[in-house]
């Protein structure tokens, strides 16, 4: 039986071989006439080829590095011809086989060769899409952006079923997302320098990564910690987008901020902690804290940049960009002082046995608390 099956085997990857060079033939053919329908059609057979030759398990070995070779070839095509569907039909078979591989064939003492192939396949849909707007003055093209997005969120997906398991058993689930982020500001970095012309790839590289950096918190942490590590990030954005000058950080900020305020005003509530945490002296305080001092820093930061422009010789016109200044400032504000008064309410609430934890601090410290939010 033994025997049979390696001759299997060997049949096997003879026709692996001659349908390989079918569909080298093919591509050959469709760059010596410049035929998009030739080359759609010799590409569409070389992802065929595995699916042809299956005999009902993935081969690994073989498989992926024929996939990793027939990807690297779509840059090179297209260094002559813009053909720009490729990558997209491209990246669908390799995520069809990739994931077939995950859910069907894959086992758990096979990480090491599942990451490997994975981050190799990862790779080359990172970079591969980029490299014509960093080596020529154009803007990528949606397709391709959507190549980007897609192979972000697949990517992600795909290390998240690999080592989900092994990183939260070891406490540090966070550094998966936190590498993902990583990677994208890296790129949106190149790409700030290389491709200049191209504002709507690098603000879309800069919005993954803030995706993906906003994703650490909940994943790493819950509770109250989400809400502080929340509040710790639209404070750095909001520096961010005062010191580059970059809308997108400011939008980011806008986001993350409200996140921050809906998880406080959602989950942090007296109900979450039981009716054994002290009023006033427990771990939401914090939250309520860290949101308060991110505000805060927030409009100090927005109020600085309206008075470096200021001094730096700007005329002020009548108009929006000032009141826009004004009224970001001023929810800021809003937002500190509501904060305030909502936490000494419920604190207040609880001290006074609504939560059946009788506390005569929470009815002394009401009043100061009045006194600062007004």
């Amino acid at each position: 039986e033994s025997r049979i099956q390696g001759q299997i085997q060997d049949a096997q990857a003879v026709a692996f071989a001659g349908m390989a060079l079918t569909t080298l033939t093919g591509v050959g053919l469709a760059l010596r006439y410049t035929s998009a329908f030739l080359i759609v059609m010799a590409l569409t057979g070389g992802f065929l080829t595995p699916l042809w030759l299956s005999t009902g398990s993935l081969q690994e070995h073989m498989l992926f590095p024929y996939l990793i070779v027939l990807d690297l070839a779509i840059p090179a095509i297209l260094a002559v011809h813009r053909w720009r569907v490729l990558y997209g039909m491209a990246y669908f078979w390799t995520q069809a086989y990739w994931w077939a591989y995950l859910l069907d064939t894959y086992r758990p003492d096979r990480l090491d060769v599942a990451l490997g192939y994975g981050a190799g396949l990862f790779g080359i849909f990172l970079i591969a899409p980029l490299l014509h707007p960093w080596l020529r003055p154009e803007r990528l093209p949606f397709l391709d952006l959507m190549v980007v997005l897609g192979n972000g969120i697949l990517g992600f997906a795909s290390g998240w079923y690999l080592l989900a398991e092994r990183l939260e058993s070891a406490g540090v689930l966070g550094l998966l997302p936190l590498g993902f982020a990583g990677i994208y500001a890296a790129v949106a970095g190149v790409t700030t320098v290389r491709a200049r012309q191209d504002r709507v790839l690098r603000d879309f590289l800069l919005s993954l990564a803030v995706v993906f950096l906003t994703l650490v918190f909940p994943v790493q942490w819950d509770w109250h910690w989400v809400t502080v590590g929340w509040a710790a990030e639209a404070v750095a954005l909001t520096w961010l987008s005062t010191t580059t000058g970059q809308r997108p950080f400011r939008l980011a900020a806008g986001v993350v901020t409200a996140l921050m305020l809906i998880h406080l005003l959602v989950f942090d509530t007296p109900l979450q902690d039981g009716a054994s945490a002290l009023p006033f002296w427990n771990v939401r305080t914090a939250s309520y804290g860290a949101c308060i001092v991110a505000l805060f820093l927030q409009q100090w930061l927005l109020g600085r940049t309206s008075t470096t422009g200021a001094s730096a010789g700007s005329v002020p016109t009548e108009g929006a960009p000032q009141a826009a200044r004004l009224d970001s400032r001023t929810w800021a504000w809003v937002g500190i002082h509501g904060l305030a008064l909502l936490w000494l309410g419920l604190e207040t609430w609880r001290s006074m046995d609504f939560w059946d934890v009788p506390d005569w601090r929470g009815t002394a410290l009401v009043a100061v608390g009045a006194l600062f939010a007004l």
